[in-house]
């Protein structure tokens, strides 16, 4: 079975996006991208489940098409 780390890295390759692109798509810095495509962080311990929940969430948005959209809350709807 493929890591986690490894496929988030395989996905940004195959949109042909540089850790910057990404960083600019996401709001996530550049080195934190390097971090969950290593797997681990600074300190080298995992990447817990609930910052990979929240970092799959955001890639899932851009996959969608969400990327640009404007969030309301329910506001305006």
């Amino acid at each position: 079975m493929t890591p986690e780390f490894t496929k988030a890295r395989e996905w940004r390759l195959a949109k042909g996006w540089s850790l910057n692109d990404l960083a600019d798509r996401t709001g996530y810095s550049r080195s934190s991208i390097v971090w969950f495509e290593r797997g681990t962080t600074p300190r080298g311990t995992p990447i817990d489940e609930f910052s990979w929940f929240r970092y799959r969430r955001i890639c899932q948005a851009i996959e969608a098409g969400l990327e640009n959209e404007q969030f309301s809350w329910g506001e305006g709807v």
